[in-house]
């Protein structure tokens, strides 16, 4: 009875296991399937999300899947599913009516803030050694007063109830509060957490430490003030980072945020945040820095906005409007003025000091053309307000667009109105989800995107890869006219690619044909392309298979190419067709029963059934031996 009952806890193991694995395998079909490639989709997570997690999760299951004892076995699946636990959570929280698009708005913010400081490093000739790409931030809704980050490998407790357990996040995890789904403006310190990320990868604030040290004592700051200094160093790396992305904005909504807490409490700087006024004073002196009429630059068109931040760094009590604040200092040091006058040195002299990090370059060489930046933010500011923002946003980047919402409700804009106009924004030049770059590292790291029937970065026109044929031992090809398939198995044949066990090809039957009738080929040349290609088929099918039928049908409901589908590893490739376009041009998906799978996914069997339908009831006309 015990070695019964140790076997069936052995299988109810393995069936756990089996389940975490099948929802791994769901989620990369997504990824190959180009399911998360809609940029308007509300439940997509990043494809290198997923991918990067599956790596994770795949390592866990299989050291649960492997040697050692149950108890071992267990955790492993527990570290799995944990593990797991984050891209699900960021998939359901997608799904929420209320939260998917501001979510996704969020993303798009950080993620092109990411890319653009990334992309500027790259510019520096700074590069990061055996890695294969640069995972951008996912982010997540989390219960919190302001948003957060966890770096790239920093360990963090998964979503849940439990505290046990925490592991290695293979991306940036960017945590925004729930509420600030609904103040677009808010989203302007994600800007400050990717400037988190991004120091982690490049190593700045290790090299900023040292610098800013050195710089205070030369200036005769006393030793223990530049050691306060030399701990607050990441967070003013990433405050320089965020305003070098968002811009003025930033330093409008951060004194918003910093307001709360008061910004002449002295004990706000006691640990790795810096003081309140020294803080605004920094990012003050780096905006208004660089000559210029009137000394502001960064400022530029929204230069009448800088009395907010000012009068509050001078001041010390909250701000109530433009130039207006309530309550007053007391001393030099309890107010913080000697820390004032410590960041008005630090801040310009940071932005220009050569780091070994950026290959010699600076912080402010990440900064782009901030006073052109923020020109563009006032304009859609003032489209914003006035209720007229072009549908484009005027090419305004997503990292701006938080920006250009501060900027809107301090000058009056309703704040409903503001959002909702904001979300509705499509800047053209980052609404792409998925680049190119990541579509190839996927192709490298995900098997059911190599060899994809139709490769749309070297050609529109689907042709089945020689590749694919070659592997496969019984395809199957639903088409129109089949003009296409005599030079593949011409091809194949020159190739010397072997015998398939079962081939099979429908054709439309003619009276069909018109349904598929475009601009370039008329009903008539459909025909006699058909014509054409059975009278070629019949020989190149004795070459290429022991066994196959040429049949016709008259339901044109979709196209496909069938591969090995009646087994673990198989695909089938779907083309719908369009309205007066030709089928060879149609976009299409590629379903894959992945192998290792007991069973393929609902969709993939459902097309399955779709041609053991097909062939009941399409006529035979030709059959080989």
């Amino acid at each position: 009875m015990a070695s019964e009952f140790a076997a069936v806890r052995r299988q109810t193991l393995e069936r756990r296991v089996q389940w975490v694995r099948n929802e791994v395998a769901f989620a990369r079909r997504g990824v190959a399937t180009g399911a998360g490639e809609r940029p308007n989709s509300s439940a997509v997570v990043r494809p290198a999300h997923v991918t990067l997690t599956a790596e994770l999760v795949e390592g866990w299951l299989a050291a649960a899947d492997g040697a050692g004892s149950e108890v071992e076995r267990l955790r492993n699946l527990v570290a799995a599913e944990r593990a797991w636990q984050i891209v699900g959570s960021a998939s359901e929280q997608r799904s929420r009516a209320r939260a998917a698009v501001p979510l996704l708005f969020a993303e798009r913010c950080a993620a092109d803030g990411y890319a653009t400081l990334l992309r500027r490093a790259r510019a520096l000739g700074v590069a990061r050694s055996g890695r294969r790409q640069w995972p951008e931030p996912l982010v997540l809704l989390e219960p919190m007063a302001s948003p957060a980050t966890f770096v790239r490998g920093q360990r963090v407790r998964s979503p849940g109830l439990t505290v046990e357990g925490r592991d290695a996040t293979p991306f940036p995890l960017v945590l925004l509060p729930p509420d600030h789904l609904d103040s677009a403006w808010l989203m302007t310190t994600l800007q400050h957490e990717v400037g988190h990320d991004v120091d982690t990868e490049l190593g700045l604030s290790v090299e900023v430490g040292v610098w800013i040290e050195n710089f205070l004592r030369g200036r005769g700051v006393l030793p223990e003030r530049a050691l306060r200094w030399v701990e607050w160093r990441k967070e003013l790396v990433a405050d320089l980072l965020g305003l070098g992305l968002a811009g003025p904005g930033f330093l409008i909504t951060l004194l918003g945020l910093l307001q709360t807490i008061g910004l002449d409490a002295t004990d706000a700087g006691s640990g790795t945040h810096p003081l309140p006024r020294a803080r605004l004073a920094l990012l003050d002196t780096v905006l208004a820095w660089g000559g210029g009429a009137g000394g502001e630059p960064g400022w530029g068109a929204l230069a009448q906005h800088r009395g907010l931040v000012t009068a509050a760094i001078a001041d010390g009590g909250v701000v109530t409007g433009a130039g207006a604040t309530a309550g007053a200092g007391g001393g030099a040091e309890a107010n913080g003025e000697s820390w004032v006058a410590d960041a008005r040195h630090l801040g310009p002299a940071l932005l220009e000091a050569p780091l070994e990090c950026l290959n010699g370059g600076a912080i402010g060489d990440l900064f782009g053309d901030v006073a052109a930046e923020t020109e563009k933010t006032a304009a859609l500011a003032a489209a914003l307000c006035a209720g007229t923002a072009a549908a484009d946003g005027g090419g305004v980047p997503w990292r701006l667009l938080p920006s250009a919402a501060q900027f809107a409700i301090v000058d009056g804009g309703g704040l409903g109105a503001v959002h909702e106009s904001v979300l509705k924004l499509a800047p053209p030049a980052v609404d792409v989800v998925m680049p190119v770059r990541q579509a190839r590292f996927l192709r490298e790291v995900v098997p059911a995107m190599r060899a994809p029937i139709l490769d749309e970065e070297r050609a529109a026109r689907k042709t089945p890869p020689l590749e694919l044929f070659r592997g496969c031992r019984r395809v199957a090809f639903v088409g129109a006219t089949q003009d296409g398939l005599p030079g593949l198995l011409a091809r194949a044949r020159d190739a010397g690619v072997g015998e398939k066990d079962v081939i099979e090809v429908y054709f439309l039957v003619d009276e069909a044909l018109w349904t598929t009738e475009h601009a370039g080929r008329s009903a008539a040349q459909l025909v006699e392309d058909k014509r054409k290609a059975l009278a070629v088929l019949p020989g190149l099918l004795d070459a290429a298979g022991r066994r196959w039928t040429i049949a016709e049908h008259g339901q044109p409901f979709f196209f496909a190419s069938y591969w090995d589908w009646d087994a673990p590893g198989g695909r089938i490739h779907v083309s719908p067709q369009i309205w007066g376009q030709d089928i060879k041009y149609a976009p299409a998906v590629d379903y894959v029963w992945e192998p290792g799978e007991a069973a393929p996914s609902v969709a993939y069997r459902a097309y399955r059934d779709g041609i053991d339908a097909l062939r009941g009831r399409a006529r035979v006309i030709r059959r080989g031996p």
